[in-house]
């Protein structure tokens, strides 16, 4: 509940998306959301991997190469910051 100059307003708290695993260190999906951002992940990834081949294919030059490491790099650094804003934090079991 919140309240501000008298009014309340109630607020409720968002499921995470993400929780600790339950061995090593890390985050795993545990809400439909999470999921979904999982999903999509692995699609974008595998749909980099795909475009680079078809562009070196066609090309005969190898830029696809970074193209494809720099998409990967961008989309593990989204999926960690979706894991730290929702998500309960990770620790080591």
């Amino acid at each position: 509940m919140l309240s501000w100059k008298g009014a309340t307003i109630n607020v409720r708290p968002r499921p995470p998306w993400f929780g600790p695993k339950r061995f090593g260190w890390g985050w795993r999906p545990i809400s439909r959301a999470g999921w979904a951002i999982s999903v999509l992940y692995l699609v974008l990834l595998l749909g980099v991997a795909g475009l680079g081949a078809v562009i070196e294919r066609r090309t005969g030059s190898d830029p696809a190469g970074l193209v494809a490491a720099a998409v990967a790099v961008l989309s593990v650094a989204l999926l960690v910051i979706c894991a730290l804003t929702n998500g309960t934090p990770g620790r080591t079991r």
